[in-house]
């Protein structure tokens, strides 16, 4: 996978030979509305993602990788619950 560049997805993607035919923000409400919700209408994701950002934080820090910035997993489920 690549990153597409923001406000240039139709000209970087034409280079690449390829269409564009939906735009889906990662995170936004119809992607959250679509992949991280379940037929009884809960919402699953925030737990498990906070769970892996502190485990990469762990193993950056562990690295000596980490710029000093601390995860705190309790904040990350509040802004994606």
């Amino acid at each position: 996978m690549f990153g597409v560049p923001v406000d240039g997805e139709l000209e970087f993607l034409r280079e690449c030979g390829l269409e564009l035919r939906e735009l889906l923000s990662v995170g936004g409400e119809e992607s959250v509305k679509r992949y991280l919700t379940k037929a009884d209408g809960a919402q699953v994701g925030a737990d498990a993602i906070a769970a892996a950002m502190a485990r990469m934080a762990a193993r950056a820090r562990a690295a000596g990788q980490w710029p000093g910035q601390r995860i705190d997993a309790a904040r990350a489920r509040e802004q994606h619950p």
